[in-house]
């Protein structure tokens, strides 16, 4: 037995409205087609992000509880839960399944929080296949009525684009800083000259 496999054997202390979370997995996120990991749940016929129940050692740390059901059900090992970036509408009543319950919704970038970002199906009772699709068609899922309740009562296309501009963020504070270490090296060279000052001004580098 895989150790995915055994982190999705059933808790049987787990309170049936206990808290739960989900994880949306954002790839692309650099271009104008950013992608979410999604599949559909056989039963209801409707999609939805890997997730589930919490167990009661992970309530103070339901990242791990979105870690974990993220290994199960999709192979995908995330490497810790820094990666795990908590919504701002998180954590959020729900009411799905006939019960309610507090969910925990989470965002993290796979080209940083995996080595690989290929998702398996795992639980083919469950799930269909796996696959990554644009966030773009989020919208045509939710008028169409093909997202699982807690997807559709959390409003996960807001989640979805605060992530994406989380990720472009940090991108144009990263390419600021290797700016900002290339000017130094310069200065330290005498390579830096006056037209380099007024490119890097226009650009927003303002460093003195």
């Amino acid at each position: 037995m895989t150790r995915a496999e055994q982190l999705s054997l059933p808790n049987f202390n787990l309170p049936s409205n206990g808290p739960a979370a989900i994880v949306m997995m954002l790839r692309d996120t650099d271009t104008d087609n950013p992608k979410v990991l999604m599949s559909m749940r056989l039963r209801s016929g409707r999609l939805g992000f890997p997730g589930g129940k919490l167990w009661k050692s992970e309530r103070r740390n339901p990242a791990r509880g979105g870690m974990r059901e993220t290994l199960a059900e999709t192979g995908i090992r995330i490497f810790h839960p820094e990666y795990l970036i908590e919504s701002h509408i998180s954590p959020v009543r729900i009411a799905a399944e006939g019960r309610e319950r507090d969910m925990h919704v989470f965002y993290c970038f796979a080209e940083e929080c995996t080595r690989d970002d290929r998702p398996m199906r795992l639980e083919p009772r469950k799930h269909s296949s796996w696959r990554y699709v644009p966030v773009r068609m989020l919208p045509r899922y939710v008028a169409a009525g093909l997202l699982h309740p807690i997807a559709t009562n959390a409003d996960l296309l807001r989640v979805a684009n605060e992530a994406c501009d989380v990720a472009h963020q940090t991108k144009e504070f990263a390419a600021w800083f290797h700016r900002d270490q290339e000017i130094e090296r310069e200065l330290q060279e005498g390579t830096y000259s006056t037209l380099a000052y007024i490119h890097d001004k226009e650009a927003g580098h303002l460093v003195f």
